[in-house]
């Protein structure tokens, strides 16, 4: 999980976009039980 913070925050310093667009653009990248959950806790 650390190495995938780290790789996605730098993802995100590249990007130029607002606080509501890091997180759609990080939650895609969830796999397995982290979009499972990302899933249910947006509904």
């Amino acid at each position: 999980a650390s190495e995938w913070l780290i790789r996605m925050g730098d993802m995100l310093e590249d990007l130029d976009c607002t606080p509501d667009g890091k997180v759609t653009f990080a939650t895609r990248y969830f796999r397995g039980p982290a979009c499972n959950w990302w899933h249910n806790a947006k509904e």
